[in-house]
Formats: structure tokens, sequence, C-alpha cells
């Protein structure tokens, strides 16, 4: 049983709830009962009364305009609706007498078919062969027909021409859905939300830090990397906002919002400084955005627009411009190659004696001349580099391949290194690569390759011929024996 005073709050509630939200909130009844049921939780029933929402087969229900009613008659349950209620009979008679929300100021004013207005007329409880308290009597006409209705034996037709439409207009729901309810079907109230201001779109010009976005890892770092410096892109997606509150944004229109992290990376000094040392920047499309300065966090968002077909983080260390896309974190076409590379060292770690025959009787010192001698060979490493003793390859597609080597023979030391004539680099598609002396006025020189950034695997090959001068002017000749040190960058181990 629910009492009158219980269907009075949900009334009055009804009333606070379309001041707060609008008249439209009453268009949902299940809106509506979550709402009511958030403040009213002990009135369920007369909730759930309130905002029934029914299949119905009226046909001749009676209507009546409630502002000719006593005020003391507007209450459910009785003949007569409140004026915030109507009430609609099926067929099957007053035990099915169920009841929706129709609120006078929704009916009022309400644009119907053929340009009508429904004007204060509303449909009300069971039919009744009295006559109606106001309207003309029945004629011939149809309903709807702007105040001309017809008579039957089981109720009465009259009321604004208005009415009469918003009332046929509900009983054609009721053979195909649920009165009132959005696509005929009724709403849970957990499914409800309440509506918000739309979020701001940003501009698509906007870089702003972002410490509170986590954007998706990557598989795969991508990296840029200089003499002093590197940085590495760890995580790079799209978000659907950034900010809170009042300073929320969503993506452009048409376009994107792309957050990505950065972390310090590789570089060629033995101590790198941070990523913050760079300089870095984005550019969309060519127009470029210095990255936020300071300390606040190393998570950015980049505004893209409509359209946009690049969006690089960029920098220019060491006078080599370098950029990553974060589209799909590709590295641009001039970036140092080798220093985004993680497999640039191959420990070597090979000893082995070769024997040096020499054109002409030489003397060590402690003894008679001799032309054959052995050599006590230590191979240390390789390495791949871009910058090294103050030089650089030719280019950003290449790398420096420098083999850590020395031997000693007796009366000249230890620490000798072989003549560039003889060592070779073979790569593994076979191309040879010569000794480049990229430090002529060293007494002792390098044994150093220019080769292809992307090398992994090869063959170094000591050995041959070379000429050299004795202490005492003379030139000579020197064979020396062949050995094959493999090298390998892409090895774990």
């Amino acid at each position: 049983m629910i009492d009158d005073a219980a269907r009075e709050r949900v009334r009055r509630q009804i009333g606070t709830l379309r001041a707060q939200y609008g008249a439209a909130v009453a268009d949902d009844p299940a809106t509506l009962r979550a709402l009511l049921l958030d403040t009213l939780p002990a009135d369920r029933k007369a909730i759930e009364e309130a905002t029934a929402v029914h299949r119905v087969d009226v046909v001749e229900p009676r209507i009546v305009d409630v502002r000719a009613l006593p005020a003391d008659a507007r209450v459910w349950g009785d003949d007569v609706p409140s004026p915030k209620f109507g009430s609609v009979q099926s067929s099957g008679g007053s035990a099915n007498n169920l009841q929706a929300p129709l609120s006078e100021d929704l009916v009022s004013g309400l644009p119907l078919p053929g340009g009508l207005v429904a004007d204060h007329a509303v449909p009300v409880g069971p039919p009744s062969d009295d006559p109606p308290p106001v309207g003309p009597r029945p004629g011939d006409g149809s309903a709807g027909t702007g105040g001309r209705g017809r008579s039957s034996r089981r109720g009465t037709w009259i009321a604004a021409g208005a009415a009469v439409m918003l009332l046929a207009l509900a009983v054609t729901a009721g053979a195909s859905g649920a009165l009132w309810a959005e696509g005929g079907d009724a709403k849970e109230p957990g499914a409800t939300k309440v509506p918000r201001e739309e979020v701001a779109r940003a501009t698509g010009h906007e870089l702003v830090a972002a410490p509170d976005i986590s954007p998706e890892n990557l598989t795969a770092t991508s990296t840029m990397g200089a003499r002093d410096a590197g940085v590495d892109v760890h995580a790079l997606s799209e978000v659907k906002s950034v900010g809170s509150g009042a300073n929320e944004l969503a993506p452009p229109e048409g376009g994107k919002l792309i957050a990505f992290r950065l972390g310090s990376g590789y570089c060629a000094a033995g101590s790198c400084e941070s990523w913050r040392s760079l300089n870095l920047a984005v550019t969309v499309d060519g127009d470029r955005r210095p990255l936020p300065s300071g300390d606040d966090g190393d998570t950015f968002v980049v505004a893209a627009p409509a359209g946009t077909r690049t969006v690089d983080l960029v920098m220019a260390a060491n006078g080599y411009p370098q950029e990553l896309s974060l589209l799909d974190g590709s590295p641009g076409p001039h970036n140092i190659a080798v220093l985004a590379r993680d497999d640039v060292y191959d420990i070597i770690d090979q000893r082995f004696t070769a024997t040096v025959r020499a054109s002409i009787a030489l003397t060590n010192g402690a003894g008679p001349g001799e032309n054959i001698f052995y050599r006590k060979v230590h191979v240390e490493s390789a390495q791949l580099h871009f910058f090294l003793e103050g030089k650089r390859p030719s280019s950003p597609d290449k790398a420096f391949l420098n083999v850590v080597h020395s031997y000693s023979l007796p009366g000249l030391g230890k620490n000798n290194v072989y003549a560039a004539a003889t060592v070779t680099f073979i790569s593994a598609d076979g191309s040879r690569y010569p000794v480049r002396d990229i430090t002529p006025n060293d007494q002792y020189g390098n044994t150093v390759f220019e080769v292809p950034a992307d090398t992994s695997k090869g063959t170094l090959i000591f050995g041959g011929k070379a000429s050299d001068v004795a202490t005492n002017g003379t030139p000579f000749t020197e064979t020396v024996q062949t050995k094959r040190i493999p090298i390998d960058f892409s090895d774990d181990d």
C-alpha cells in the first residue's frame, strides 16, 4: 500500500529535479526513476508507480481539463488525476488503471503533428458515462479536430484537439513499445548518466606536460643519440583527453591527442647527460613546438589537427638534425643510426702467434740478424662508434669499426699494432673494407674501418704483405702469417 505522503514527496522531488536538470529530465522514465531513488530510497514503491512504463491498448479514455477541477480532487487514486500525472485505463477495466508521468509543463506547449500545440487538457482515469465537467457535448466529428469529439457507450471524448492528439500518439506507442521509453526500451537505473557540460576540444596547436597521463609502453624503445646525451621514447599512444576539470581538453575535431614518455638514452660519451639538455621540440607538419621546460615529469601530450601527416620529436645536437615519429616511433632518414643500436660491442679476447718473414736480415738488438720473427698477438674487442678521436664517419648511416689489438716482439716491446695493409674487414655480405687511419699523427695508429651502421657480423683478416723501413733506413718487405677472427655484434654473449 502506498500512502499519499510518499506520493507527495515524490511529486515534490520531481519538481526539484526538473528545476535542477531542466524539463527534459522527465522525458525518460528510467533516468527520472534513478534520480528519484538516489534521493528517496525509502519511497521506492511510490517512485515505481510514478515512473511506470506500460503497454496500453486504450481506445476510449476520458479527457478532462484539469484547470476546471477543484484543488482537493487533484490527487492520485481518484477518478481525476493530479495536475502532474494522468492515468490511462486499458480496455480490461479499472483493475488495469495505470499511471505514467505526464508533466503539466511538458504537455503545455508541446509541438504535435499537424501544427497543434497541447493546452492544459490531459488524459485521466476510468471512462465514465457522466457528462464531462467542461467542453462541448459530443458531436459527429472525429478526435483531434480542434475541440470536437465523439461519444460512445464506454466514454466520451472532449478537450482541446492538441490533448487528443497527444493521447492518440500514446495509444499508438502502446501497440509497439513502452510509453515514453527511448527507442522502445526501458533503461535500467544503473545506466543513468546525468548530463554534464561537453569537454572543450584542443585547437590542434597544443604541446603540454602531462604527468598524470600513462601512454602505452612501446615493445621496442625508439631512441636518438648524440655525442653527450641521448633520448628514448619509452611509451607512445593516443589518449582521449588531457587535463582535468575546467582545463580538460578533448582531441581537436577530426584530430588526435598523442601522449609520449621520454627517458635518457645512449650517447657516445662515457657518461651521458640528461635528455633535458638536448633542447627537444615536436614538429607537427613542420610547425615547431618547443618541449615544455622544467622538471614537470617526463610525459607530454601533443595535439594534432585533422589531416596531420607528420608528428616528430626533433633535436639538432652536434650539428646533426634527428627526428623520431610520434605516430609510429620510426626514426628519421638522417638520424645517427649506430647510436640507436644497443648491440655495438663484441668481446673477442683471442690470442695467437703469427710468423713474420722479412725480406732482409734484421737484428732485434740482442744478437745476429734474422729474417723470421714471431709476434705474440692479442685481439681484445671490436666496437662500433660514430664520434671517435674527434672524427666522424662520412654520413649518419655509417659507423667506425674500431678493433682493439696489439702484439709484442722481442726488441720492439709491447703495444705494437698491425700495419694498415695487413688488416682487412670483410662484412657478412662479402664487402671488403680497408683500415682508415683516423689519427695519422699517432705513432701507434689505430685499426679503424668505416662500415655501414647496421653491420652485425663479419671477419677480421690479420696478415699479408707490408712495406717498412729498418732503423738504418733500409726499406724491406714483411710477410705476415694470416689469421681470421670472426666478429658478431648480435651475439648476446
